[in-house]
């Protein structure tokens, strides 16, 4: 492999929450280990956190995960059983682990 980083599972909105949220000043940096981390998770729907899709959302839904703050406390082992390892990978990047090591 090159020396390209590999990527990050992000959520849909990094580019427009910054630049409609003045208090921001064009920039947020999402740690995973904040409150304001877990203020703007719980907020957001799981539907919006990159590779959920509607109906993946509603599968999720089902069984109580709405947000992304949601999918991120989600057990992983379970994620990668009934779902996918993609999305067991994206949960783990919302708790700030990165999901190729």
């Amino acid at each position: 492999m090159s020396g390209w980083p590999r990527p990050i599972r992000s959520l849909s909105w990094p580019t427009t929450l910054p630049s409609k949220t003045p208090h921001y000043e064009g920039v947020c940096l999402l740690n995973g280990q904040d409150h304001t981390t877990e203020a703007l998770l719980k907020r957001t729907p799981v539907g919006s956190v990159w590779g959920v899709g509607r109906r993946l959302a509603e599968r999720l839904a089902i069984g109580g995960v709405n947000t992304a703050w949601d999918l991120r406390e989600s057990d992983e082992k379970l994620l990668r059983k009934r779902f996918s390892v993609v999305l067991a990978r994206t949960a783990l990047e919302l708790r700030g682990i990165p999901a190729w090591r």
